[in-house]
């Protein structure tokens, strides 16, 4: 009996350690250089594709900082944790850890990375993608670029209304710098 139980506690063991590679093989493959943009494909358009994700990170710079990497929020406006590029908090960074961390990656982020702009952006890119996968679970599909503004903006609260206001700022930012 007990060698009966056993195999059956090795097979649930090699079963978990199966999923949890899958799970790694995915995060790495979201955010590896090789991984595939999410590219505008227009079928009927000769233009080159578009990478809409880059263009989000580009409206949210621009609307959290005016691309200033040196930028420092008002503490009137907000908490004045805000900094960098993409007003990054010490939260959003202990966020950023807790999820690699969740991926095996023994790679950190520290809080001097948000004064870094291409830290910040990357930074930004694992947590907006991260929770907005987290939305697209229960669908099935990609929950879209709203959704990732509006991850940023706050992951916690990201389905919100008052992230909403937020979402068509950055929309119209990307609407018109892609004219």
């Amino acid at each position: 009996m007990l060698v009966k139980d056993y195999r059956i506690v090795r097979w649930f063991f090699w079963l978990f350690v199966i999923l949890v590679a899958i799970c790694a093989g995915v995060f790495i493959y979201v955010f590896s250089e090789h991984a595939p943009s999410l590219a505008d494909h227009s079928a009927s358009s000769a233009e080159p594709a578009r990478d809409i994700f880059s263009d989000l990170l580009d409206a949210i710079e621009q609307q959290e900082s005016g691309g200033d990497a040196n930028a420092v929020c008002d503490v009137e406006v907000c908490c004045g944790d805000c900094v960098g590029a993409y007003q990054l908090t010490k939260i959003y960074i202990d966020d950023c850890n807790r999820i690699m961390q969740l991926y095996g990656s023994r790679q950190r982020v520290t809080y001097e990375h948000r004064w870094d702009r291409d830290m910040s952006r990357w930074i930004t890119k694992i947590v907006t993608i991260y929770y907005t996968l987290h939305d697209g679970k229960s669908t099935g599909t990609w929950p879209g670029i709203e959704t990732a503004a509006r991850t940023h903006r706050n992951p916690n609260k990201r389905n919100h209304p008052d992230t909403k206001e937020y979402w068509l700022k950055i929309k119209a930012r990307m609407e018109a710098a892609n004219g």
